[in-house]
């Protein structure tokens, strides 16, 4: 008779969605608004702050390292009135990245290519400065002369300008400080 007997079991009323299914669903919620958050815009001072942190030892370098950082404030905040100091900051990396270009192809090992008469004569003269430093000199000074009143302060003609004048600025400061290294050497054997 047990065996007979056939009863269908009702299967049990419960939620109609599993607990495992509200874990997963609330995880990928938990895990979307993580990522949307993360890929939100910082403020433009919490940006600001960390390129200052960085760029804090004023050097070149520290300019590259927040090179990321900048180009983003400038994009997303370029109303902003701390985004000319920052474009001044590219402005030196640009520079730095156009001299060590130069100072490649004035080694030789990097190939000058096409250039434009004005960076033909900087290198001419970087390749000088190395060879005689007072041509060198005496060229960099005729090439700010010549080129200087262009106007072109943004383009190849600016930039090699300005090179040159940093240029000479270097060579100055270092024969000034030797001048001062011979004359601290040759005053005590002259009295």
């Amino acid at each position: 008779e047990d065996l007979d007997r056939f009863e269908i079991e009702e299967p049990a009323r419960g939620a109609l969605i599993s607990a495992q299914t509200w874990v997963l669903a609330i995880g990928l919620l938990l895990m979307g608004t993580t990522a949307w958050y993360l890929l939100q815009d910082p403020p433009a001072d919490t940006l600001y702050e960390r390129i200052v942190s960085v760029t804090a030892e004023g050097t070149i370098g520290s300019y590259r390292r927040a090179e990321g950082d900048i180009n983003r404030f400038i994009e997303l905040y370029s109303d902003d009135s701390r985004s000319a100091l920052l474009r001044e900051y590219l402005k030196e990396i640009d520079l730095d990245k156009l001299e060590s270009k130069f100072e490649l192809q004035a080694k030789g090992l990097l190939e000058a290519g096409r250039l434009l008469p004005i960076q033909r004569d900087y290198l001419e003269a970087i390749k000088y400065v190395r060879l005689d430093p007072d041509v060198g000199m005496a060229r960099l000074e005729a090439l700010v002369d010549l080129y200087d009143n262009r106007g072109d302060d943004a383009g190849p003609t600016g930039q090699c300008i300005m090179l040159a004048k940093r240029r000479l600025s270097q060579l100055r400061h270092q024969l000034d400080l030797m001048v001062a290294h011979h004359l601290a050497t040759v005053t005590p054997c002259l009295e």
